[in-house]
């Protein structure tokens, strides 16, 4: 740490701001609050225990370190509106036990600008500073704008699937927003990326506890694709709808997946032959699930990306789908009044990493509840797709 700072590797930026030290109480409560919001916007850190002279990094004065991380998390999620998720990360000091430097490291937020006191933050070459109301909207515009890409490529995927539609299908995609279009291209055409994928999609669907069919692991036939290397259940001679999932890792890092049992067929007891359409809502959380932890996991082992992602869901073939209760029975409650389901939102590695609970309960959450099956499944948690 100190051979960073003589050499100028820890000078502030729009992405570094050092601090000597967190005042006590509430002054330096709402200076964090205020830092952490700004730095939110386009992600960076922040590092106490470094002098500050005139943007340069001074002397390593460090310290105490004992609660400071609780106190920063605690700030965070009560003092910033929305709450934000940081990650902090102590580094001791050898010489002085209890002592050290703390870097908070703030990512991209999904629902950046963020509010202290009513106030909106972002960063300048100069430090910190409020948006104006103009700021503002160009941000909500950027974000609709992720959006609307998401859309269209979650119905370009619905254009490219292979397998026969008699049902409803699920779709999900998960694209970086600011990573090169060939960010894991070496990866997927060495020698290692079949093994390391299918290892992944078997690790996740094992920690899932994941019994519903088709999962994640039943992707397991590697296949070229226009935008990346794709693991399908079945070859396109041989595809049968309900038991067809296909996830395509892009070369862009980002993962898209199709799943042929968005919806289902199932018949009544036996004292009604009549048909009707189901759906399962343990098969929609647990599959959204684990391809968020495979972009997490690709993340993290193979690009290193930090970055933000656009994430979107879609279901079609809904008009009068019921959920399913598995293990409860069948369930004749209420039949979904639209023909499709689509949301989408943006996540970043760090809550990707930390809590994918949390991005798949905002892209399925709407669903549950239009099923009338939230209080089955939300709040979400993988220990309800058991």
């Amino acid at each position: 740490m100190v051979d960073a700072a003589a050499g100028g590797l820890l000078d502030e930026s729009p992405w570094v701001d050092l601090k000597k030290l967190l005042k006590p109480g509430k002054p330096g409560n709402n200076d964090l609050a205020v830092d952490a919001a700004a730095m939110a916007l386009d992600g960076g850190m922040l590092l106490y225990g470094v002098e500050d002279h005139d943007s340069h990094a001074g002397k390593v004065v460090g310290v105490e370190l004992a609660g400071l991380a609780d106190r920063v998390d605690q700030v965070v999620r009560s003092k910033i509106h929305p709450p934000l998720m940081v990650r902090s990360v102590e580094i001791e000091d050898p010489a002085r036990p209890g002592w050290g430097c703390l870097l908070v490291i703030v990512p991209p937020s999904p629902q950046a600008p963020h509010m202290v006191d009513n106030v909106y933050y972002g960063r300048s070459d100069r430090g910190n500073r409020k948006l104006s109301d103009q700021d503002v909207r160009m941000e909500l515009a950027r974000r609709a704008q992720h959006h609307s890409d998401v859309s269209d490529q979650l119905r370009l995927l619905r254009d490219e699937d292979a397998a026969p539609h008699e049902q409803g299908h699920l779709y999900v995609i998960v694209q970086p927003l600011a990573a090169r279009e060939d960010l894991i291209a070496d990866f997927l055409t060495g020698g290692d990326a079949q093994r390391a994928i299918l290892r992944y999609s078997e690790q996740i669907s094992r920690g899932l506890g994941y019994s519903w069919s088709p999962g994640l692991n039943d992707a397991s036939r590697p296949q070229r694709r226009a935008d990346g290397l794709a693991f399908t259940s079945s070859y396109d001679h041989e595809i049968k709808e309900q038991s067809f999932v296909e996830v395509v890792v892009r070369e862009d890092g980002g993962v898209a997946l199709t799943c042929g049992r968005g919806t289902d067929s199932l018949r009544k007891p036996s004292y009604d032959n009549n048909g009707y359409r189901v759906t399962f809502p343990p098969l929609l959380l647990g599959l959204t699930h684990s391809v968020l932890a495979l972009v997490a996991r690709l993340a993290v082992d193979v690009s290193g990306y930090q970055g933000q992602w656009s994430v979107g869901v879609l279901l079609d073939g809904m008009k009068g789908a019921t959920a399913h209760r598995g293990n409860a029975g069948f369930h004749d409650g209420t039949p979904y009044s639209r023909a499709e389901y689509e949301q989408q939102t943006v996540t970043s590695t760090a809550e990707l990493a930390d809590d994918v609970p949390a991005v798949v309960q905002r892209l399925l959450g709407k669903l549950m509840r239009g099923l009338r099956v939230d209080g089955l499944h939300l709040p979400y948690s993988p220990e309800k797709l058991r």
